[in-house]
Order: C-alpha cells, then structure tokens, then sequence
C-alpha cells in the first residue's frame, strides 16, 4: 500500500500513532509531503524516524527550508535574517534540539534536509501522482511556500495533484461568511478538519500543526484513496 501524510510538525506521538493505525509494514511505501519539524516539540525526533525507515520518502516544507537556510547562511546579517523568520514560525525549538546533537549528528540532518526533493511523481494501481507540499511552480521557494485557493486548476492533466502545507479551513476563508459557516458545519456535526477533494487538487493538511481541538494529522491511502485520522 502507498500513504501520503503532511504537516506533523514535531508531533511524534501522532506521528507514530498513525503509522500505528495504518499498520505499515516493510512492504509499504509512505510519502511525507514536508513540514515535519517546527511548533511540536519534536520534529528532530521525527526527521531520525524517517531517516533510518527505507520505506518512508520525505519532500521538502517550509519548515525545513527555512531551516536549512538559517543554519546555512553564508554571512552574519542573512543568518538573523532567516533565523528571525525561522522562530517567528515556530522553529527555536527544532533550532535547540539540533544544537543540542553532536556536530556529526548535526550535520547528517541537515545533509538529509538538503537533499529532499521539492516534489515527486509516482504511479499507484495505474493512477499518477504528483506530490508537493505547496503547490506546483517552476522554483523551489513557491513549491513550498504556495497556497492555492479552492478554484486553483491543477496543472497536470494526467496526474492527481496532492498537496499539504495549506490547513484545510483557509481554503474556506475566503470570505468571513464563508469560513463562518464552514466553521458551524464542523460543530453542528461534532467532526473534525478532514482531508480536501477540490476541482484540482487534494489538500492533506489538516491542521495537525495549530493545536485547535477540530485539527487531526491525516493520511491518506493512494491505492483506494481510504483516509485515516488521528
């Protein structure tokens, strides 16, 4: 079976209760749509989770650019620049668990966080993917930092477009009344933020990084397109 999940945002023990819950084994494939450090306490703990999996293939987020561009920054002025960034969007905490690791640690992150891929392609049952945390663009910074609204067409026409970084309530905020009736809809059902099916895309985020009792890290089944929450 193949998985996409996104947004964990150091939360390890949603993180490790949804592989529980989907029960994956050696034989399956899951895809980490970026996004996994950063607000939770435990994003580090996640990336060395990932890393030592040969079954679990992570893209690039935000999260992680920022954080590769804060630790990698050529001169005084460009590291406060993007460290201030950085913080301002949740990272001090992924920041001091790095620092906190030997140098030879330190670095194998990082070297790993380098190399994630912006975006990947791939066939289940016949059916093409394409996977990005933002949105599709022909440079790195709008792959990652791209939120699309609910009429965005997706580029592909023989491709499913699946993407995280954009928590589903924002698409429904478009107007206040909007989001206000998305909202009541959620309480009147007593239900949760649930994965989006829009014209162009499918959205996987849900919310998992904001700590609002309707969010959930959700992952989503390729092969027959089953979802699961936790």
């Amino acid at each position: 079976m193949t998985y996409a999940m996104a947004d964990i945002h150091g939360n390890y023990e949603k993180y490790e209760s949804m592989l529980r819950l989907i029960n994956l084994s050696d034989e399956d494939e899951l895809y980490v749509l970026g996004d996994a450090i950063d607000r939770g306490p435990e994003g580090v703990r996640i990336l060395k989770d990932i890393m030592e999996r040969p079954n679990v293939h992570m893209l690039m987020g935000n999260h992680e650019l920022m954080a590769i561009e804060a630790i990698l920054a050529e001169d005084e002025e460009t590291e406060w620049e993007k460290m201030d960034l950085w913080e301002w969007n949740g990272g001090a905490g992924t920041y001091s668990d790095l620092m906190a690791l030997s140098a030879e640690e330190r670095d194998r992150i990082v070297a790993f966080l380098v190399n994630l891929p912006a975006s990947v392609e791939i066939e289940v049952n016949g059916r093409k993917f394409h996977l990005v945390h933002g949105f599709p663009a022909d440079n790195l910074a709008d792959q990652v930092w791209t939120r699309p609204d609910l009429s965005a067409r997706n580029p592909f026409k023989d491709r499913t477009l699946i993407i995280g970084h954009t928590p589903v309530i924002l698409l429904h905020g478009a107007t206040n009344k909007a989001l206000i009736k998305y909202i009541h809809e959620l309480h009147r059902c007593r239900g949760h933020y649930k994965i989006e099916h829009a014209e162009g895309f499918i959205d996987i985020d849900c919310g998992c990084g904001s700590g609002s009792p309707e969010s959930r890290l959700a992952c989503l089944r390729l092969d027959d397109m089953e979802e699961f929450y936790v």
